[in-house]
């Protein structure tokens, strides 16, 4: 793995150059491990409904007492799309993600807060909590599942010694809610240094038709943009390239860094 296009794990992989938005490429994560549902129980693809079944489903049978820190801490499979980054992409990623924020402001700038840091989709994988637990950043996890969401919370009332924020909300229509006045002072417009998108436009480019998934990808990306602070910065993570579609043409007026 490793931050920036076919770059090593040094700095300036991870320098900002412009004020326009910008991404950096995708985290290698090793193959995807899928626990399958019924097709006849699922709701309509990466919904509310669809996820809050599939977490029904893993709650029966996983583990949840473990280090929410350390990879597998849940009882998935360490480096799965469930259970989230293997040790060595978690390090890297931690790694990337100190890089990105030490360059979010110009020399003169003087920091007098935290840098905020928004997971998309944090699942249950290990990042968040490791995040949050450097103490560098103020961490919220963006999370579409209620079920998830009140399972997380659970968690973060066992007494470690610092505790990201769950949010329940969709990425794709942040704007619009705060347009007609649903605002949460968490989720405010150009308020986050750096958007940490932990598989989300992979599953919503799974979506289909191909248009659906088009469209699901750029509403998505808008929202981040919304949120993103003018120095602001996206990683993501990704199973696949993302120099095909339909990430290329969302990601046409990104600059890559």
């Amino acid at each position: 793995p490793g931050c920036g296009a076919g770059s090593s794990n040094d700095s300036s992989s991870c320098k900002s150059t412009s004020n326009v938005p910008l991404w950096v490429v995708y985290f290698f994560l090793g193959t995807a491990v899928v626990e399958p549902l019924d097709a006849s129980q699922q709701p309509a693809q990466m919904t509310q409904d669809w996820w809050d079944l599939h977490y029904k489903t893993v709650f029966e049978t996983w583990n949840m007492s473990g280090d929410p820190r350390k990879p597998g801490g849940f009882g998935g499979a360490a480096g799965s799309l469930s259970g989230g980054l293997n040790e060595a992409d978690l390090d890297a990623a931690l790694l990337c993600v100190k890089q990105l924020l030490a360059n979010r402001a110009g020399p003169h700038v003087q920091q007098r807060r935290l840098p905020r840091i928004l997971v998309l989709g944090c699942g249950l994988s290990p990042l968040i909590w490791s995040l949050t637990d450097q103490g560098y950043a103020d961490v919220i996890c963006l999370e579409i599942s209620q079920v998830l969401v009140d399972k997380l919370r659970n968690v973060a009332a066992r007494g470690l010694r610092k505790q990201p924020r769950f949010l329940l909300s969709d990425i794709a229509t942040v704007p619009h809610k705060w347009r007609t006045g649903r605002r949460h002072r968490f989720l405010m417009p150009r308020s986050v240094d750096l958007i940490v998108d932990e598989n989300v436009i992979d599953g919503l480019a799974c979506t289909f038709p191909p248009s659906a998934a088009a469209s699901s990808v750029h509403r998505a990306l808008m929202g981040a943009r919304w949120l993103m602070r003018p120095r602001g910065k996206l990683l993501t993570f990704s199973f696949v390239p993302l120099e095909g579609p339909p990430f290329r043409a969302a990601l046409a007026d990104w600059a890559r860094v």
